[in-house]
């Protein structure tokens, strides 16, 4: 039988039953285990707990926490920028680059039009400030004058 292409409980089973095979007791057989490449946790006092596993899944689950210990970051990084797209397009329909370059491009025509408006409607601002401060100061000075006229006709009189 070839164990290419099953799940890992397929290959188990499929090991467990040569290893039964091939021994002739249950010291046997957990002496076999170990040849076929089945961990075997076997505990004396629980004489119906055992625990088996293939070598080689140990071995991955080895590399597999190396792995996520070593690039755990990256992975964490990954999924939450996965996460902010999905916000984003939650269609999932992502723009592509030339698309996104050619937007880019129309906000910043659109900021410059925007700002150099902002700018004039500012310089007018300004100038309407300026005018204000120059009519007030004006009319000022000329209730200044109709006041001092007032005490030279009181002081005339």
């Amino acid at each position: 039988m070839s164990r290419q292409g099953l799940s890992w409980k397929a290959k188990l089973k499929f090991t467990i039953d040569q290893v039964i095979k091939e021994s002739e007791n249950f010291e046997d057989f957990l002496r076999k285990c170990a040849d076929f490449g089945v961990i075997v946790e076997y505990n004396l006092d629980h004489k119906i707990d055992l625990k088996f596993m293939l070598a080689e899944q140990k071995e991955r689950g080895r590399e597999e926490k190396k792995y996520r210990k070593e690039q755990g970051g990256d992975i964490a990084e990954y999924h939450e920028t996965c996460k902010q797209v999905l916000e984003l397009y939650p269609s999932g329909n992502i723009p592509k680059v030339e698309n996104l370059e050619k937007h880019i491009a129309s906000l910043q025509k659109k900021l410059s039009k925007k700002n150099t408006e902002y700018n004039q409607a500012d310089k007018k601002s300004c100038e309407l400030s300026e005018a204000t401060r120059t009519i007030e100061e004006y009319l000022r000075q000329e209730q200044s004058r109709d006041q001092q006229k007032k005490r030279k006709r009181n002081d005339l009189e």
